[in-house]
């Protein structure tokens, strides 16, 4: 196995289709052939970020989920992806994120909503690159380590003081 690690970043439009999902593949697989290890980071879909910030600042309407699932569904039919794969989870996921911020509103909360985009495209995404690759989705809030820091800005205080290492703030 490789021991030098490559990172690819792609952002929204990046990962809206078949075809840049198939670009996505074949870089990362030219790097795997290069001896690399590859670390893919994407964005959420084109978009996807401004709907979900829209559901985020109003919580009770339950319609603006409809248009970010669909983007999403379209996409794995694109991809050739079963609804089965990621549809159920992802529900489970933004209700529960659309329930407490209806009963607790704030940043924290719009962020563990906002952070479904990413969350959406890397799990169409990993299951499509596992038609042709060893891909292995992992969650960047698991994956990462927190460092409280001293000497920081108010906001990014705010953003220390509300991410304790060791524990799931998301959750």
């Amino acid at each position: 196995m490789a021991e030098t690690w490559i990172v690819l970043k792609f952002g929204g439009t990046s990962v809206a289709g078949r075809s840049q999902w198939e670009t996505i593949a074949a870089l990362a697989d030219e790097r795997r052939s290069q001896g690399f290890n590859v670390l893919l980071v994407c964005s959420a879909v084109a978009g996807v970020t401004n709907q979900l910030t829209a559901l985020a600042i109003n919580p009770d309407q339950a319609e603006l989920l409809e248009p970010i699932l669909e983007v999403h569904r379209t996409l794995g039919l694109d991809l050739g992806i079963d609804e089965q794969d990621w549809l159920g989870e992802a529900m489970q996921r933004m209700l529960l994120c659309l329930d407490n911020l209806r009963r607790e509103t704030g940043p924290r909360l719009q962020a563990e909503l906002l952070a479904m985009g990413e969350w959406l495209s890397t799990r169409i995404g990993c299951c499509f690159l596992n038609k042709s690759l060893d891909a292995n989705w992992v969650d960047a809030r698991e994956a990462l380590e927190v460092a409280q820091e001293t000497d920081l800005s108010p906001a990014r205080r705010w953003l220390s003081a509300a991410c304790v290492p060791g524990e799931a703030w998301w959750r």
